[in-house]
């Protein structure tokens, strides 16, 4: 996603991509903490390689990780990430509507 070009249309948009961005990154961030790596070190080189490798944290190496059967279906990241965005989504209306 670093060399990802996107033309937001306004503020909300942005922050609105930057805050997915995020939640994206931390399933891969606990994961390495988890194998006694450092997150940041795995998350950065990942993120140097466009995420096409990945942190196999069983042997503690990057590699391609639909060749090593490891990553989940696309179904499957695309379910899980629109649950979160919906349960993010109840969180700000839920917020908004009793702030006001």
């Amino acid at each position: 996603m670093s060399n990802v070009k996107v033309d937001f249309q306004n503020e909300d948009e942005k922050n609105g991509y930057n805050i997915v961005k995020k939640a994206i990154e931390e399933p891969l961030k606990q994961i390495a903490i988890n194998s006694g790596e450092s997150a940041e070190v795995v998350l950065d080189y990942v993120r140097k390689h466009n995420f096409e490798i990945g942190f196999d944290a069983l042997d503690g190496e990057y590699k391609d990780m639909f060749k090593a059967g490891i990553i989940d279906p696309l179904k499957n990241v695309r379910i899980a990430l629109e649950n979160a965005v919906s349960i993010a989504n109840l969180i700000l209306l839920t917020g908004r509507c009793c702030n006001k």
